[in-house]
């Protein structure tokens, strides 16, 4: 009679603890469900760029968006400007290289970005790596 009670406490032991991973799981899904809806709420009016578009206005926010970067400009306009890099400027990803206050402009069916920070000129090419220049 033990040994049946024994075996009986380690089957319901067994069952418990996969009746505990499945909520886990489950609870864990619905946090990640809840992640997502809740960032593609908070980018719902943000305009993806274009080769076709034109852009001009001074960033006054910008946040890093899944290798990309969402500016928003004063006319409250927000864009997603795509993954860039340019080996030329420290940082040289497109995301960590605009700032606050930067001007940005960009002519319609053109691939370069242009931003004017402090009296100086810098660019990028959208969904391009620029190499460092030969010195």
């Amino acid at each position: 009679m033990m040994e049946i009670v024994k075996i009986t406490n380690e089957i319901l032991s067994k069952k418990g603890q996969i009746i505990l991973l499945v909520v886990i799981l489950f609870i864990g899904v619905i946090i990640m469900t809840t992640i997502a809806t809740l960032s593609e709420r908070q980018f719902k009016d943000v305009n993806l760029i274009a080769n076709s578009d034109s852009l001009a206005g001074t960033v006054i926010s910008s946040i890093a968006r899944k290798g990309s970067v969402v500016v928003e400009f004063k006319n409250s306009k927000r864009y997603q400007l795509p993954a860039s890099e340019n080996e030329n400027y420290n940082p040289c990803y497109i995301n960590d290289f605009i700032q606050e206050g930067d001007s940005l402009s960009k002519a319609a069916f053109c691939d370069t970005l242009y931003i004017y920070r402090n009296k100086q000129l810098y660019y990028f090419v959208l969904h391009k790596m620029v190499r460092t220049m030969d010195k």
